[in-house]
């Protein structure tokens, strides 16, 4: 930031040819967020900070086997892989045949069939998803490419 003018608690601020305007807490929240990756020198984040932060949000396949082990039939090992779509899907669809199965005592049980299908074949694609996941975050935080 080049120049800060801070009068009766609101700010404007001159940055790379950007006007900013606030209350002075923006202020603090704003640099607080800004340099949340840097240390105080301004200089980037280590190379050991990146690597511990890349450690944090990564996705272990033990969790994920276990999340789709128990509860894979409602996706929730999908939730956890970032895929909230296709998570939803599932729990939609396992909430559709539970209904029908229950109204229809027991005559739709067959569609779980579809569901036993779609979890056995997670099994197979969960590491293809755990990898990409992964490479996500390590983009993100270590601003590589995989």
């Amino acid at each position: 930031m080049n120049d800060i003018a801070i009068t009766h608690g609101s700010f404007v601020a001159l940055s790379r040819n950007k006007v900013k305007r606030g209350s002075v807490d923006t202020l603090v929240f704003w640099w607080f967020h800004h340099h949340i990756r840097r240390n105080f020198l301004g200089e980037k984040m280590t190379q050991d900070r990146a690597y511990a932060q890349y450690d944090i949000e990564k996705k272990s396949p033990i969790i994920a086997y276990v999340l789709w082990f128990f509860l894979g039939y409602i996706g929730v090992h999908r939730f956890y892989l970032g895929r909230v779509v296709s998570g939803f899907i599932m729990l939609a669809m396992s909430a559709l045949f539970a209904l029908l199965t229950f109204v229809s005592f027991g005559l739709f049980a067959f569609l779980w069939f579809i569901m036993g299908a779609w979890w056995l074949i997670d099994a197979l694609l969960i590491p293809g998803m755990i990898s990409r996941r992964n490479n996500e975050v390590a983009n993100r935080v270590l601003g590589r490419r995989y």
